[in-house]
């Protein structure tokens, strides 16, 4: 856990100092007032997997393709992103449906997006049903404005089984996934 606060932190940190200065005044760059109220959203996408061998009993197989659907709540330079990918049986009859439970905490700024979040996986398969152990992925991605109401947002999803295997490239997998989400 001190690892998860001490990672975390760096984050933010170098997040910050790299963002331009003007990103969280309350004031665009023309002059008026940002609207800094919270928002709602709701986000469906695709997630393509890469194998992860770090996680023990995990079937998924480099370019399988997942369903995703999240709730994200915007406020400030972040936001909170809450849902799951789904993803039903491939041909080769590994499973037949998987579904990932996640949480992930981003920051933004303007168009860029990093971030870190935990997530779990219920595998369902002919003979047997189990949940993976819990797992971590860091997040990079771009966030673009469809006019006032729309969004794309793509990202990369470097996942991880724990902190102080985090550096082990070997055992982790890069995921990638892209949102198409509406805000309310």
């Amino acid at each position: 856990m001190k690892r998860f606060v001490i990672s975390a932190l760096v984050i933010v940190i170098v997040f910050v100092s790299v963002s331009s200065s003007g990103a969280y005044d309350r004031k665009s760059k023309f002059g008026e007032v940002k609207d800094t109220s919270a928002t709602s959203k709701i986000a469906v996408g695709v997630r393509l997997y890469d194998e992860f061998l770090g996680l023990k009993n995990f079937p998924v197989e480099k370019d399988d393709l997942g369903y995703e659907l999240m709730y994200e709540y915007h406020e400030g330079i972040g936001y909170w992103q809450i849902g799951a990918v789904y993803m039903p049986a491939p041909d080769d009859d590994r499973f037949d449906y998987l579904v990932s439970p996640q949480i992930n905490l981003i920051l933004k700024d303007r168009i860029y997006r990093i971030g870190t979040g935990a997530l779990k996986t219920y595998v369902k398969t002919d003979n047997d049903e189990y949940w993976t152990d819990l797992h971590w992925q860091m997040i990079l991605g771009l966030g673009l404005p469809l006019g006032d109401h729309l969004s794309i947002d793509v990202y990369a999803h470097y996942v991880f089984k724990s902190w102080k295997d985090f550096t082990d490239t070997d055992m982790a997998a890069i995921d990638y996934s892209a949102l198409l989400s509406v805000n309310f």
